[in-house]
Formats: structure tokens, sequence, C-alpha cells
């Protein structure tokens, strides 16, 4: 993240655009030197021949500039090369994920680094556009800083809603819930999202009948939440927005009828079973390439294969094959899912700082507190509008950088409120009088 400290050397760099930018425009389609039609992908990739450098595309000279700084943050040396990954999204591209091809930084001293996206990025809607075109600068940078060791621990699940929690009592939802897995820490969106008929890491199945539960999922909350949203509309929202629900066997006029499912985060293969280091793409990993400690025991349980003839869902649910010991780091879990749609709209419990507050300070908490859990890939509908009084005079200081802001959301399971924490750029910059004022937009959903 932006002025992120102690980044690991071994941390792959991650950028979401809010428009689908044109593939040819930021990567070059090279593995093994010969372009196979696909941009942002890997070969080769369960060979033991695997190789990053000379199996994957790379990043397009100048659309993205990523330097190393020196002790007095300037831009030292080449500009680092990447490879550079797609994250397919029903066709579009929104992620480019980057993998160094040698770590970064040293065990010496933390290494700070610029990132600079630059307007070759053009939009997928008309490849002679760029990316920030009619912006006030034609680009988008940020700086981090490496610590000095690499990341070799697992990333867990969280929490995942919904989740039956009493069997005797189980908790039962409506059909248009959004499905929702929060990590423990910011994972690679290429083995996290994707749509249903495409993506077999993450699984959900209707026990109950045959119905395929067809959608896709989505990453979002700085790369630590997956959501899944079914694809079948079910009517509208009080904003006229289009709803979706779980597909059902049940018969529309009973609303009791409830059908059971289960969900599966498939982690991922280990290149040893004394190292959390993962096969590319074969599971679900952290941003370092750690497979999902699923049972959260810190113990290399593996992934198992699939029984033989059966599904992915089934195989790995029922037991493990012969050759692999212990128990999967897979997780599951259960819920139950009622015929009914809940069109009870969220809302705003508590805000901070309060309305109207003033002498807030530089790095004063920005917060927002909604009464239900929220979709989280919604969030971006937060925002922040600075206005800086009075005028700055011609004698005064540059005027400050663009104000920057960012969301987190946490769901607390014991009251199912959701708080959302807004990261920010100092507020009054120079030590200069602004007005800010925060909107949630109608886009901001349960």
């Amino acid at each position: 993240f932006r002025d992120q400290r102690d980044v690991p050397r071994n941390t792959r760099i991650a950028v979401t655009f809010n428009y689908a930018f044109d593939p040819a425009s930021m990567f070059i389609d090279s593995n093994r030197g010969a372009a196979n039609g696909i941009f942002g992908d890997c070969i080769n990739t369960a060979l033991p021949t695997f190789d990053w450098n000379l199996d994957c595309d790379h990043l397009k000279t100048g659309a993205i500039n990523i330097y190393a700084l020196d002790v007095e943050g300037k831009e030292t040396g080449a500009v680092l090369d990447m490879v550079a990954l797609a994250s397919d999204e029903g066709g579009k591209f929104f992620t480019v994920v980057l993998r160094p091809i040698l770590p970064l930084g040293n065990d010496q001293d933390p290494v700070g680094y610029s990132v600079d996206l630059t307007n070759l990025i053009k939009k997928e809607s008309d490849s002679t556009v760029g990316m920030f075109a009619g912006a006030r600068e034609n680009h988008y940078k940020w700086i981090f800083h490496t610590g000095t060791v690499f990341d070799f621990d697992p990333p867990t699940v969280v929490s995942v809603y919904p989740k039956t929690v009493s069997i005797l009592n189980p908790e039962k939802f409506p059909r248009n819930t959004v499905l929702q897995i929060n990590f423990s820490e910011p994972m690679d969106p290429t083995v996290t999202q994707g749509r249903a008929n495409s993506f077999s890491h993450i699984i959900v199945d209707n026990m109950t009948t045959t119905m395929l539960v067809t959608g896709a999922w989505r990453i979002s909350n700085g790369y630590s939440t997956t959501e899944f949203v079914s694809d079948q509309r079910c009517g509208e929202n009080s904003c006229g927005d289009p709803m979706y629900c779980l597909p059902s066997d049940c018969d529309r006029s009973n609303a009791t009828c409830t059908e059971n499912h289960k969900g599966l985060v498939r982690t991922a293969a280990l290149i040893s079973v004394s190292s959390w280091e993962s096969q590319p793409f074969s599971g679900v990993t952290d941003m370092s390439g750690n497979a999902l400690d699923g049972d959260k025991d810190g113990i290399q349980d593996g992934k198992p294969t699939p029984i033989g003839g059966a599904s992915i869902l089934g195989g790995e649910i029922v037991g493990i094959a012969p050759n692999i010991t212990g128990k999967p780091d897979n997780y599951l879990w259960d819920f139950e899912i009622e015929n009914k749609i809940d069109r009870s709209a969220p809302y705003i419990k508590e805000i901070t700082p309060g309305i109207d507050a003033e002498e807030i300070v530089a790095d004063e908490l920005n917060s927002i507190k909604f009464s239900k859990p929220m979709w989280t890939f919604t969030l971006n509908g937060i925002e922040i509008t600075e206005k800086l009084k009075p005028p700055l005079p011609a004698s005064a200081l540059p005027p400050p950088a663009d104000l920057w802001f960012r969301s987190r959301a946490e769901i607390n399971p014991l009251d199912n409120t959701t708080l959302v924490k807004i990261s920010h750029r100092v507020f009054g910059p120079n030590d200069e009088d602004a007005y800010y004022f925060t909107s949630v937009s109608s886009t901001v959903k349960s």
C-alpha cells in the first residue's frame, strides 16, 4: 500500500483499476520468447523446469515504471523488470499482478520503491485513450519500503459469510446473500477471483439439489476479501439496481423451504513438504506465493488429490487420496439458504470525526460503522472531498498532492455490524485550513 513499510522482499505488486484496461498496452506476450495469443499468462507451470522469467509474460516497457530509491528518496538504477500476470474477470482486465524477477530490497537495510502508472496504459473501451486522460496529472505514483526479510508464513481464513454456526439451531440466510471470505492478509488476485465455470480454486455447491451455482468471485478490501455474487437476477433493490440470488429448487411460494450449501477454498500444492511455497497457480495463496493453511495449525498438510471419478468438491470433502497423509489444508464450511429475499437496507450507525467536527488532527481516524455485514467490493462508493480554505496565495508552498484514501472493512461477528476505516493523506496539508466531505453513495450495499 502507499507508504507501507516492512513489505516482504518476496511480495508481488497488485494494481486494480476502476476501468478495464487494454491488455496489449500492459503486457508483452513473450512466453518462452514466442507469443501464444494470451496476455498476462504463464506456461509450463506444472513442470519442474518452470521458470518465472522464461515462461511468463512480462510488463511492457513504460506502462508501469518501478524504481529503487536511494537514501535520499531519489529514483536510482534501471526500471525493474517484472513478470506481469493478468486476473481475467469475464474477458475484461481490471487487475494486474507484478512479480519481480529478483527479490526486492536486501537483507541489510530497508529499501524504498516508487511505482509509477503511466498514461501508456490504455482503456479497454478505447485503446487510443490513456487510463489517466483528463486527470490533473497524467499518471499515478506511490512509494513503499521493503523490510529485510522474506514472507514464508501461510495465510489463513479469518471468517466466512454466511456460515452455519450451530447445527442444532442453524441460522438461515436469504437467497440474495453475497458470499464472503476474509483472509488474514492480502491474497494473490490471480488465484482468488474468477468466474465459477472456469475458476476452481474456490467452489460453492448446492448440496440439496444438483443445481450448479454460477457467478463470479471478485477480490477487494485491500486484496484480503473475496466475494461471490450469483449471476441469476431475482429482482431489484430500492434504487433500481439488480439483485442476484443463489439458484434454488424451492417453489417460489414456499418461503420456509431451505437448502444446504457447502463452500470449499482449495489450498495450493506445495513445492516441498517443509515449506509453504506453492506450485504456481495451483490453489489459493498470499501475495508471496505461500499456500493457504486451512486448519490454522501451522503444519504443511498439503493439497489432496480428488478421489477417482469424484468432483473436486466431493472428492476433497469425502477423503484424501492414499498417497497423501494428514489432513488437507483446504477450508470447508456449511451454510443454509432460505427461500426469501432480504430487502432491508443497511444504515450508518456511527461516524468519526463527527458531523461538523473542528480542529481535527492530520492523521485523524475517519471511520463509518454500518448496521449490517457489507459487500466490501461496493465500498469504493465511499469518497472524501477536500476543499482548502482560504485559497493558497501565489507565494505560498506548492499545492499539496491530491488527496488519496482507501477503505478497509471489518465485520463484527458478535453484532453483524461492519466498521469501515478510511486511510488517507494527511488532513490540512502544509498547516492549511480545509473542509472535508465524506460521502457514501447508494452503490454501497450490504
